[in-house]
């Protein structure tokens, strides 16, 4: 996606069902319990200095290609995650009303492995269409790196060939996590470039679905290998959360809270 960040990449503002796909808390890519400081971290959003929108020092809206209209972000001061605001996402159906809050300022600076972490509710359940609700450019292969969700579940996809990890089959979709409307979750992710491996934590436990390794498991991970390829390292560029919907599955509204970047794992408290 294109657009462009504000200058300055972060600093603090202030102050389910069908989960079999959870496995240890500490599994893979750090340790659950790093739990940097906000302040230390190369981005790191909790919006409590945020009036109306999302701080332009920190974040840009990027709309959907030939997307037209005012894009269903503000700030809210009605459900916060442990605070008193957070951003309130209405998304809507169809592509072209797709947008996210973009930063590109932060990756810069973090390097091969990029860790993420935010806190986020979804307003109703996750539509069976494939949607995403963060979006970052792999520079890699100029196509995006997209985190959302699909049979209900939560799912990684690839624009380049159009992969999903895990794999759309009952078995894949087990074996991620489904989240329950109107509850707080922390996801968290990793994305190394060097290796080409991603890992997925939901409330600090690690998803087998949205695990990606060397080995190819079926169900999981293989068609994203043999889709990408064993060589795939990922260069991400900008990371955007918001909405999109490529399948006409509905409107939703989704709450994002304590958004963070770093070159180490966050944890899900400051």
């Amino acid at each position: 996606m294109g657009g462009s960040a504000g200058a300055s990449s972060g600093g603090k503002s202030s102050g389910g069902a069908a989960n079999g796909g959870m496995s240890g808390s500490g599994s893979g890519g750090g340790s659950a319990g790093s739990n940097q400081g906000c302040a230390s971290l190369p981005l790191c959003d909790t919006f409590e200095d945020a009036t109306g929108m999302p701080s332009s020092a920190r974040w840009t809206v990027v709309l959907a290609p030939g997307g037209s209209g005012q894009p269903g972000v503000s700030i809210d001061s009605t459900g916060a995650h442990g605070s008193s605001k957070s951003v309130k996402v209405q998304g809507k159906t169809g592509y072209s009303n797709g947008f996210v809050v973009q930063n590109t300022a932060a990756l810069a600076t973090i390097g091969k492995t990029v860790y993420g972490r935010m806190n986020v509710r979804f307003g109703s359940a996750l539509p069976a269409g494939h949607t995403a609700f963060a979006i970052m450019k792999d520079k890699s292969k100029d196509k995006e790196l997209r985190f959302g969700g699909q049979g209900k579940a939560l799912q990684w996809n690839h624009e380049v060939g159009d992969v999903t990890l895990p794999e759309q089959s009952p078995a894949g979709i087990g074996m991620s996590f489904t989240p329950t409307a109107n509850q707080w979750y922390c996801i968290e992710f990793m994305v190394d470039g060097a290796a080409g491996r991603m890992n997925t934590w939901v409330d600090g436990t690690a998803v087998t679905g949205l695990t990606l390794d060397d080995t190819p498991t079926q169900d999981v991970d293989k068609q994203w290998i043999n889709g990408l390829g064993a060589s795939w390292r990922p260069e991400l560029t900008s990371f955007g959360f918001g909405w999109w919907d490529y399948n006409g599955g509905g409107d939703i509204t989704v709450w994002y809270d304590d958004v963070a970047l770093a070159a180490q794992r966050i944890g899900c408290t400051f």
